[in-house]
């Protein structure tokens, strides 16, 4: 992303990628938790395999992070992919620290605020290879490379 200042998405896409799932999270979790709660989310939701979940850090250009992070957020990329998308899923940690963040109250709220939208909380479970039994295919196999 460094060489062509973007996004990890605009990379990787093909196209442009609207968001199904707005993801709330506070990036101390690991990252191996972060995909499973995920996996258990598109599995709870039975979520396709062509939807998009929009996560800040491969959302936003790291490199030019002016237009996505505002001084007021409800001009922030966060706020535009939360309108765009059916609902926002947090991310929850052992410690609820999610609750503690500034950013992530705003998107709880914005969320709960809007009677159109879902509100989903994920957290881990100790046996995630059971998760991953229930996954499609190319999701367990992807995690297991």
């Amino acid at each position: 992303t460094k060489e062509k200042q973007c996004s990890y998405v605009e990379l990787v896409a093909s196209g442009v990628q609207s968001p199904m799932w707005f993801v709330s999270h506070w990036w101390g979790e690991p990252v191996r938790d972060f995909v499973e709660c995920l996996i258990r989310h598109t599995l709870g939701r039975k979520v396709p395999d062509t939807a998009a979940y929009w996560v800040c850090a491969y959302a936003n250009n790291q490199h030019c992070l002016g237009t996505a992070v505002t001084m007021d957020p409800s001009q922030s990329s966060f706020r535009k992919a939360m309108e765009l998308s059916i609902g926002t899923v947090m991310v929850l940690d052992p410690s609820a620290t999610p609750f503690t963040r500034v950013w992530c109250a705003f998107e709880v709220y914005t969320t709960i605020t809007d009677t159109s939208k879902h509100f989903d909380i994920v957290t881990r479970v100790p046996d995630f290879d059971a998760t991953l039994a229930a996954a499609p295919k190319k999701v367990a196999d992807a995690w297991r490379r």
